[in-house]
């Protein structure tokens, strides 16, 4: 058979879930004898954290992808998705090598961030000296901020660039319970100001009960602040902005809407890509496309998922779903 021979596993889900197909590669990579025909899942994908959630997930909601390591074939990335008339197709693609090369680049991005922070604060220091030994300009002066504004970009760039580096390196030691109704009323607060000078309306709608998350408070905070940032930033004057919560089962699902101009199909796969800007953003706002990298990276370190749904003209919805604190201690 065809599918036999493809290098990626593939298993065939029926209605109630049961495997009723699995190609070599996936016997291989789930470590089953291979049959040429269904059988029962491994234990590194069956017991992994986000395979009963993948395979809850409403239709509307698939593909539905998460990353697991298998101990003998590495890293994977699995795609859950739906086959009309049949049930499930569950696609698992070896990434072992693409971690490589990410892990060098990111220890390169680290030493070239290191490396740079010395020089810039050099700059910084001679350049802010220029007009204390003389006279300067108008027009000098103007170069001068010119080339202060340039270095401060680079540096606050280079903060986040280590800050990701620090999140994905797993070293934020401060673990503590965290109530998220504070927190996005918190984040809510903080952008109050920006979010009446253009005339917009942001509600929360929150449940009374609260929702614990078990974590680093500071880093939660950045995911809701980058999310109703963004928010903000995207809508036009007057629009809407909607940030709810909610608990399900062991879950908590956080959404921020917007009533923005939505973000093109054939962006969505890289928003949270490091340094990506889509379209719309380079016409609107200035930054360095690290802000979603970021949340994605703090959102994943606690074994959680985001994704994004968005309409052109009508707006756009981020997804963000955490284990609960309780859930987290089992």
């Amino acid at each position: 058979m065809i599918l036999d021979q493809l290098p990626d596993g593939l298993l065939i889900l029926d209605a109630e879930n049961h495997v009723r197909f699995a190609n070599r590669a996936a016997h291989r990579v789930l470590e089953i004898d291979w049959s040429g025909s269904g059988g029962s899942l491994g234990p590194d994908l069956a017991n992994h954290s986000h395979w009963k959630e993948a395979l809850s997930q409403p239709v509307e909601r698939l593909p539905f992808a998460f990353e697991a390591i298998f101990e003998q074939e590495g890293a994977h990335q699995i795609e859950v998705s739906y086959l009309p008339g049949l049930g499930k197709m569950v696609r698992l693609q070896d990434v072992s090598k693409y971690k490589k090369l990410e892990k060098v680049k990111d220890e390169f991005v680290q030493t070239v961030s290191h490396d740079l922070r010395s020089p810039l604060t050099a700059v910084l220091g001679y350049v802010g000296l220029i007009e204390r030994v003389g006279p300067v300009n108008d027009q000098q002066m103007e170069f001068i901020n010119q080339a202060l504004a340039g270095v401060e970009t680079i540096r606050h760039m280079l903060d986040k660039l280590l800050e990701l580096q620090r999140i994905e390196a797993g070293l934020d030691s401060q673990v503590e319970n965290v109530i998220v109704q504070s927190l996005l009323e918190q984040a809510a607060d903080a952008l109050d100001f920006q979010v009446h000078r253009r005339k917009q309306n942001l509600s929360l709608d929150l449940p009374e009960n609260p929702l614990v998350l078990r974590g680093n408070s500071i880093r939660f905070r950045q995911i809701f602040d980058n999310l109703i940032d963004n928010a903000s930033k995207y809508t036009p004057e007057g629009g809407e902005i909607r940030i709810t919560a909610e608990a399900e089962e062991d879950l908590i699902i956080i959404q921020v809407s917007d009533s923005g101009a939505g973000i093109p199909k054939d962006e969505m796969p890289l928003i949270f890509e490091q340094f990506y800007r889509g379209s719309s953003a380079l016409e609107r706002t200035a930054g360095a496309g690290l802000g979603l990298s970021i949340v994605k990276s703090v959102v994943e370190s606690y074994q959680g998922r985001i994704w994004v749904e968005s309409k052109l003209g009508h707006g756009t919805t981020f997804t963000v779903v955490l284990p609960t604190a309780e859930s987290e201690a089992n």
